[in-house]
């Protein structure tokens, strides 16, 4: 609806109401409602969204809390799991998680209060509540928030072969350093990381004493950053 005059919001007092209201958003879906509400002029709707905020207001000031803990916008990752084939990161599998308890919670509050809040569990009868795929991902996320090693076979697989391979890099370290101690070449430093690659630490002296690629050279210059020969 278009308002005349241009400045009728700020007359009625509407941009307060709306910094009123910005105060109390969960969301960027909220903002984005906010940004878009106009007056209106349909008595029959004003009824109807201020029974919502009256049934809204008494269930929050005198009724157990709302259970609506976690508003999260899931338009942009639902946009990037649109097309097929395409995938959702682990916090975006665990925001729709929580999205989807939300709604479920928040659907039954109500319904089992539809004599006190008729409006509200009106509206939130057309929520769908999507358990299975609650459970869905609650089965492939780790407590930590990554994702589970049983989430698939084949990932169960591949971690199981790169745990194995670590194991054998970082016992192929230990060697390397232990051997290049025994012989006085390496200081007394642990395996470490430089540009990505796994290194152990040998004087500077004994670099063409030890089979491998420098590196890294510490501030110094005394001690150079090998890593192994195969």
């Amino acid at each position: 609806m278009t308002t005349y005059p241009p400045a009728l919001e700020e007359k009625l007092g509407f941009d307060m109401i709306r910094a009123e209201l910005k105060k109390r958003l969960r969301s960027d879906l909220g903002n984005d409602r906010l940004r878009k509400m106009r007056p209106a002029d349909s008595r029959g709707w004003l009824r109807s969204e201020l029974a919502r905020v009256a049934e809204y207001a008494q269930a929050e000031r005198f009724d157990t809390a709302i259970p609506l803990a976690h508003v999260f916008d899931l338009r942009e990752a639902l946009r990037r799991a649109a097309p097929e084939g395409a995938f959702l990161d682990p916090a975006d599998l665990k925001a729709a998680r929580l999205v989807l308890i939300t709604l479920r919670q928040t659907k039954r509050y109500f319904e089992r209060r539809a004599e006190e809040y008729p409006t509200l569990a009106g509206a939130v009868g057309r929520i769908t509540p999507l358990k299975q795929i609650e459970e869905n991902i609650e089965s492939i996320l780790s407590e930590d928030g990554g994702i589970r090693d049983s989430a698939s076979a084949e990932l169960g697989r591949i971690r199981r072969a790169i745990e194995e391979r670590e194991s054998r890099l970082r016992r192929k370290l230990r060697e390397a350093l232990q051997g290049a101690r025994d012989r006085g070449y390496a200081a007394e430093e642990q395996p470490t990381l430089r540009g990505g690659r796994h290194v152990i630490p040998v004087r500077a002296e004994a670099k063409r004493k030890v089979d491998g690629f420098v590196h890294d050279v510490s501030s110094s210059g005394q001690t150079v950053y090998i890593e192994p020969a195969a």
